[in-house]
This record gives C-alpha cells, sequence and structure tokens, in this order.
C-alpha cells in the first residue's frame, strides 16, 4: 500500500504496525494474508467478494478491518513476549527495505539479450542430443514424457516423490536412474533443464528505466529469513538466487560506482563449532590464516592442506562440512557429489570421526525435544 501511495505522491510517515509482519512474528506458521487475520481476530463477516460489487464498501470495511486485527495483535505481541522484538526490530525493517526494492539494480539489457541467446542456441544443440540417444523428440521440462520414458519404455524402477507420493523425474529421481543404469539421456536432460531455468531468469522484465526490481518479504519463511519475489508492479523477479554466469553479470553499478560482494566467513560452520563444543573444531577456527576447507581436506585425503587450494577435493570437504553440520544421511549425500556410497559414507564417517562433538550436539537436540519439545536459542 505504501509502495503504490507513494507512486501518486502520497508519503507515509511513522508507520506503526503492519499486521502481516506482526501476525508472523507471533504466529510463523499461519496464513498472514488479511481475510485469514480477520477471521481470527475479529467478528466481520467474509466481505472480500466485494471487491467487484461494491468497491467503496469494500475499502472501508479493509480500513476498518486492518485497524481491528492491529489492535487485537498488539495485544497478543504483548502476551506472547514479542511487543518489543517487532516493534524494535521487524517494524523498522520495513521502510528501508522498501527503498532497496524500489530502487532497483540497473541491468546490462545487451549482455541480457545475447545471453538468451546463446542459451537458446544451446537449448536446440541439447534437444538434438536427447532425441539423438532417445529415438524421438523429448521434452525435458515434460515430467509426464520422461516418465512415460523412463518408467514405462526403459522399465526402470520408479522413483516416488516424498512430498506428494506420486511418482517423479525430479533432479533427485534422474541422479539415481543415471547411477543406477547408466542411462545416457540423463545428463543432457538435467543440463538442458538447468540452461531452462537460466532462460527463465534472464526473461526477467526489467523496468522502463532500466532496472530490475524485486519485492522483499519480511515474512516470507517461518525461520525469519527474508524472501523476494516479482515486484508489486509485475516486473522482476526473486532476487536471491542469482544463478551464478551471466545471470548474475548482467547486473551492473550505475557510472561511478562499484558493486561489492560481501560474505561472512563460513558463519553457519563457526556457529556449528560454538554450539558443539567440539574443541578441535573451535580450535580451528580461532585462527584468521588457516582455510579450514584445506585443512579438513587433508584431514579426509591426506596430505598437506596446501595442496589443496582450489582443487575439486576443497570443494567435496567445505560441502561435507556444511552436509555433516546438518546430519546428512551417506545416501543423500552420495547421490548430490555424484560419487560411490561406500566413499560417501567414507568421508562422512572420517568428518564425524574427526569432529565428534557435532553428533554430541545433533544427539541433545533430539533428546531435548523428546523431553520438553522445546528449543531455546542462545540469544
Amino acid at each position: 500500500d505504501i509502495t503504490y501511495l507513494k507512486r501518486y505522491g502520497v508519503g507515509i510517515e511513522n508507520l506503526w504496525l503492519d499486521t502481516m509482519n506482526a501476525h508472523h512474528v507471533i504466529y510463523p506458521e499461519f496464513p498472514k494474508g488479511l481475510d485469514f487475520l480477520v477471521s481470527i481476530y475479529t467478528r466481520f463477516p467474509y466481505y472480500k467478494d466485494k471487491i467487484g460489487i461494491s468497491r467503496w464498501e469494500y475499502n472501508a470495511l479493509d480500513a476498518v478491518a486492518t485497524y481491528t486485527v492491529a489492535m487485537e495483535i498488539e495485544k497478543e505481541l504483548k502476551a506472547f513476549g514479542t511487543h518489543s522484538f517487532y516493534h524494535d526490530f521487524i517494524n523498522k525493517l520495513i521502510i528501508p527495505y522498501m527503498e532497496v526494492q524500489n530502487e532497483g539494480v540497473k541491468c546490462d539489457l545487451k549482455v541480457k539479450q545475447e545471453a538468451l541467446q546463446r542459451i537458446e542456441a544451446e537449448e536446440k544443440r541439447l534437444a538434438k542430443e536427447i532425441e539423438k540417444i532417445v529415438g524421438y523428440p523429448l521434452n525435458p521440462n515434460s515430467p509426464k514424457q520422461l516418465q512415460k520414458y523412463f518408467y514405462e519404455e526403459r522399465g526402470y524402477k520408479t522413483y516416488i516423490d516424498r512430498k506428494t507420493g506420486k511418482p517423479t523425474t525430479n533432479e533427485e529421481a534422474l541422479l539415481r536412474i543415471k547411477r543406477r543404469y547408466g542411462d545416457p539421456a540423463v545428463d543432457p536432460i538435467l543440463e538442458y533443464r538447468a540452461q531452462s531455468k537460466l532462460k527463465g531468469f534472464l526473461k526477467t522484465k526489467v523496468d522502463a528505466d532500466g532496472r530490475i526490481r524485486t519485492a522483499y518479504i519480511i515474512s516470507g519463511t517461518k525461520t525469519g529469513r527474508l524472501a523476494s519475489k516479482e515486484h508489486v508492479y509485475g516486473s522482476g523477479t526473486n532476487l536471491q538466487n542469482i544463478p551464478r554466469g551471466v545471470s548474475r553479470e548482467m547486473f551492473i553499478a550505475e557510472e561511478g560506482n562499484v558493486l561489492i560482494g560481501a560474505d561472512l566467513s563460513q558463519a553457519e560452520a563457526r556457529i556449528v563449532a560454538c554450539l558443539s563444543k567440539d574443541p578441535k573444531l573451535i580450535e580451528l577456527f580461532s585462527s584468521r590464516d588457516r582455510d579450514i576447507h584445506s585443512e579438513n581436506a587433508a584431514l579426509i585425503f591426506g596430505g598437506n592442506p596446501a595442496d589443496y587450494k582450489g582443487t575439486k577435493e576443497r570443494q567435496i570437504a567445505k560441502n561435507t562440512t556444511h552436509a555433516a553440520n546438518y546430519d546428512i544421511s551417506y545416501k543423500s549425500y552420495s547421490l548430490d557429489l555424484g560419487i560411490p556410497e561406500k566413499e560417501g559414507k567414507r568421508i562422512l564417517e572420517t568428518y564425524h570421526n574427526l569432529y565428534p562433538g557435532i553428533r554430541r550436539d545433533h544427539r541433545w537436540v533430539q533428546e531435548e525435544l523428546r523431553k520438553t519439545r522445546t528449543l531455546v536459542t542462545p540469544f
């Protein structure tokens, strides 16, 4: 609403409460739309269908309902002990994020168009390669066609999606087919899909001023992490998962400015070291001039840390750190890395033997949840 009002020259100051974000602080797992909030915080009858019948009445009800909901949420923020967290932190993020999203990022339209043409050419090449292997044209983005080819025609084991309980040809299923049967069609199909995803991103609608915008959603995740989607004006896209390569290269700085890449140094792994209280892991992070991934590569594969800088083994060690911290199974880990299960199991076991505090912490978490169903953060 603030974005639209600003477009027509109406400035908003002293923002007191946003019902969606405030409700998210109390019930992160609940829906946050005004229709749901009105249904649980007020006795107003449903009125959203009036938008096409009586716009004036609809707008008046929206204003009254939002105010009524806000007053009830304000009481609940106090009852839940999250009142100061909302008002001192979350509420103060709304205007700055809005300014950032409305500013947008400059886009090099020439780079964008040239990349799009290259990807379309690569898609055609891959389509021909797939047709040559399969014997007829096959759409890699059609689950129906892929299931018919792999499960009916080739007679492979049918892989089931754990969420839907239905047959799937998602990336995990295709990787399993490749590993089990060595089907040569899998690699070009996955590559084609990757190119299609890239093409979808490169087709992002750019605004008339040559900038790409997004809409940041403070209440977009259950964990409190920021989310984003296309801008309220229908342009732009989610700018938090930009694929590596040309998709990032098309974003440029304004003349006389530079883009800065800022990243925390192994933030999650450091937190795991503190929470697990593993002395060897804490000692590893205590020195600024040590590359933990090269050191872990040397511990897993043998040799000296200096030999592993910029190598495939260092990348495996990095992946292992993150995977082990979240207690991944050796089967999933092996599939992700495209390595034999026996080798995946060996690497994970080696890592956990090096830092036993991690699994100790996992067991403590599981036990705590069994006993109390509650976890308390260090904060």
